[in-house]
């Protein structure tokens, strides 16, 4: 999915270069921009997921305990020490999973930003060069660089993960 994706993305710049030579002027920087972005979330996403791994451990850890050693907690009434620590626990795995949560959804809104670029020097160059640019190219330029931001996001989030192939044989052949 993350290759076709990958391929309808680059389907859509062609188009739009195709449609407007004077576009892959639009694209070049945003080329960078969306390089920059991905090797930046990337690093970010892949250490905040680690804390929020890290910080999970304690969490199970204290839970697995308290199920082992229930009758003596409730025995020398202790529930609300274990409560306590546990509460304190999920509240450090929940602000770390809300960091991670939140890497995600800047990563969209920068996405959205890039793809609204996209749409905008798409629409720019069709009532520029009108003259230039059939009605049907024009149109699939548009509609194309509009579907961008649902390509990026794919292209972003399976960049980030490991491949998946492994996995699927290892599943196949067992």
């Amino acid at each position: 999915m993350l290759l076709e994706k990958i391929w309808e993305m680059l389907g859509v710049i062609l188009l739009c270069i195709l449609s407007t030579p004077y576009f892959i002027l639009l694209f070049i920087p945003l080329g960078y921009v969306f390089i920059l972005w991905m090797n930046y979330f990337r690093a970010t996403n892949r250490v905040l997921k680690r804390l929020e791994s890290v910080s999970r451990s304690p969490v199970i850890s204290l839970f697995e305990e308290t199920l082992r050693g229930l009758d003596s907690i409730r025995g020398y009434g202790m529930s609300k020490v274990f409560e306590k620590e546990l509460e304190n626990r999920m509240d450090i795995n929940t602000s770390a999973y809300w960091f991670y949560y939140i890497s995600g959804r800047w990563l969209s809104v920068r996405l959205d930003g890039l793809s609204c670029i996209v749409v905008y020097g798409a629409a720019m160059a069709i009532v520029m060069f009108k003259d230039t640019i059939s009605l049907i190219a024009a149109g699939l330029a548009l509609v194309y660089a509009m579907m961008m931001t649902a390509k990026l996001y794919v292209v972003f989030a399976g960049a980030s993960l490991p491949p998946l192939l492994p996995v699927y044989i290892m599943y196949k052949y067992q």
